[in-house]
């Protein structure tokens, strides 16, 4: 399943021209940390949005 979520995001960011074709998106393996209630995920959405490297996401930016 992580292969194939990593596979469809992968191509929406090289339609949209948010990533170059030459790139690599993805380390491999990656992180799979398990998210096992509600909170939890509402915790790694927010984390994945807000808090990496200090700057907010911004689709389109």
């Amino acid at each position: 399943m992580l292969r194939d979520c990593k596979s469809y995001a992968t191509r929406r960011l090289r339609e949209r021209g948010m990533v170059d074709t030459d790139k690599t998106v993805w380390i491999r393996k990656g992180d799979k940390s398990f998210l096992m209630d509600d909170e939890a995920v509402r915790s790694a959405v927010d984390y994945t949005l807000n808090r990496q490297d200090g700057k907010r996401f911004e689709y389109g930016s």
